[in-house]
């Protein structure tokens, strides 16, 4: 639990008992919506004025999981699951005399059904997983408006795939793995607005074989062959050397990429509010599949006290699938308010643009990635990384940056963990810090550096119960983006500022 009304529960209960095991899991999750700034711009005027639309829609949810599994004598094994997720946002309803606010909140509802076995002969084993997920929300009202009452929900979208995987692991001489596998999926997209109702389907079959090449010299070979219902065949090959002496290992990677546009890049017809602003966003039947070509360099060294990895690497990407931005007039607003008919008046007022799918002639993403680690003393010990990201996209002659990039992100922990008689403590300082948001259309969200600590005590009471109480602070030194609301602006940092955190959690031994 923690401030703004934040609030997880969960419970597990796992029982395995002569080959049986049976696997349960509940979540429950709320937040409370929240304000940094109560002032927006008036799109028409530029006055400043009093909203209640949050920065942060608060929510409830629940997820249950059962998964059921059973071993025969090692030779076969069987599995059988599925899982439920329900929820519902929290947003305020419209106040007379002040900015913002709506009639409905959005609701969202998912299954998941899977299945599969894995049966090991010799030094070999096959498996086989299938997989069905299912996803619907839309709008349910808690005022009456328009056409539509209170307690009325009207569906928006539903998404649904399955997929089926049958694979084969052959360990045919030492020092060697080989794996062949063939999978199917077919994805639906059904949604109201815009009347879409697609599927598609994808045939796909790979290979790939490890092997060691010489001593500390290791390689990896695969190729894989997708059959797309719409963008046809497509042979995507990948190749890794490792070379390892000592406490260093050195890994060079390239592979080939192909990805076909969603079936909601190409059929989407979507409205959302975000901030108390419209946002609408189309497919585009047109798209072309993305296709790229990714190299990596990974060096890493380790030994008890000290690690250290770096990695840079590089990927080409032809048809990029970006989100492109279209300036809206009148005329086009009345359009969209026709199409989107949960738009209120206030709401289409605020609509400047809409988005549409498009492929860029190319996109490249360029990194490095450096991670390290320090036992400092027994019990102590410090943990960082930093992230350079350079993202671009290409459209005629004209590169700019990915929407949503962010160049310099970094992570520092600290941590201690240190055990007397039946009591425990551990405590974690941990930092988050970013460079600025990129957002080539809008404003760029400004940089952050986000500080927390957490202490967690485990009381050994007795062999069968552990108890462990937790307390700490989020966001120890207030952070957050206050900045006043208007047409322009984007959030990268969704803080509320300083939060105190309590929890309790009760593991049961058997």
């Amino acid at each position: 639990m923690s401030g703004k009304g934040q609030w997880s529960q969960s419970a597990n209960v796992d029982i395995f008992t002569k080959g049986f095991g049976s696997y349960t899991s509940f979540s429950h999750d709320a937040a409370d919506s929240y304000q940094n700034s109560n002032l927006t711009t008036d799109s028409k005027t530029g006055e400043t004025l009093e909203t209640i639309d949050p920065l942060f829609v608060g929510y409830t949810s629940n997820v249950v999981n059962q998964r059921f599994t059973y071993d025969f004598r090692n030779k076969l094994s069987l599995y059988a699951g599925g899982a439920y997720s329900w929820k519902r946002t929290n947003r305020p309803e419209p106040v007379e005399g002040k900015e913002g606010g709506s009639a409905y909140d959005i609701r969202s509802e998912g299954w998941r059904w899977e299945a599969g076995a894995k049966y090991k002969f010799s030094r070999h084993s096959l498996l086989f997983d299938f997989i069905k997920d299912s996803y619907d929300y839309g709008n349910i009202y808690d005022v009456a408006s328009g056409n539509y009452q209170l307690g009325d929900y009207v569906k928006s979208k539903g998404q649904k795939y399955y997929e089926g995987e049958l694979k084969g692991v052959f360990n045919f001489y030492d020092g060697a793995t080989t794996m062949i596998g063939a999978d199917w999926r077919k994805d639906y997209l059904v949604a109201t607005a815009g009347d879409v109702d697609n599927n598609a389907y994808t045939w796909a079959g790979y290979a790939q074989h490890d092997m060691k090449l010489l001593q500390n010299l290791s390689a990896t070979v695969g190729v894989r062959y997708t059959r797309h219902e719409a963008f046809g065949n497509n042979f995507t090959p990948k190749a890794a050397l490792m070379y390892s002496p000592g406490n260093f290992r050195f890994r060079a990677a390239y592979s080939q990429g192909f990805r076909a546009p969603g079936l909601d890049e190409l059929y989407y017809h979507y409205f959302k509010l975000m901030a108390g602003r419209p946002v609408i966003t189309f497919g585009n039947k047109n798209l072309n599949a993305e296709k790229s070509n990714y190299v990596s360099l990974n060096a890493e060294y380790s030994n008890r006290v000290f690690s250290i990895s770096v990695m840079g690497y590089m990927n080409f990407i032809n048809d990029m699938i970006i989100k492109e931005k279209h300036t809206v007039d009148d005329a086009t607003r009345a359009e969209l308010r026709q199409e989107f008919p949960e738009m209120t008046e206030a709401q289409a007022a605020k609509l400047k643009s809409y988005n549409l799918y498009v492929n860029s002639d190319k996109g490249s993403v360029k990194g490095l990635q450096v991670n390290a680690s320090v036992n400092v003393f027994d019990g102590f010990s410090v943990m960082g990384s930093y992230v350079y990201t350079y993202a671009r996209t290409k459209t005629g002659d004209e590169w700019k940056d990915l929407e949503r990039s962010v160049r310099h992100t970094g992570t520092l922990a600290f941590n201690y963990n240190q055990t007397w008689n039946r009591y425990t403590l551990n405590v974690n300082l941990n930092g988050r810090l970013q460079s600025k948001t990129l957002y080539p259309n809008y404003e760029d969200a400004p940089g952050y550096g986000v500080w927390g600590i957490n202490t967690t005590h485990t009381f050994n009471v007795s062999k069968w119960l552990n108890v462990m109480p937790s307390v700490g602070v989020e966001n120890i030194f207030n952070k957050k983006d206050d900045r006043i609301d208007h047409d322009n602006i984007r959030h990268a940092l969704y803080s509320p500022g300083r939060m105190f955190v309590v929890g309790l959690k009760l593991n049961f031994k058997g």
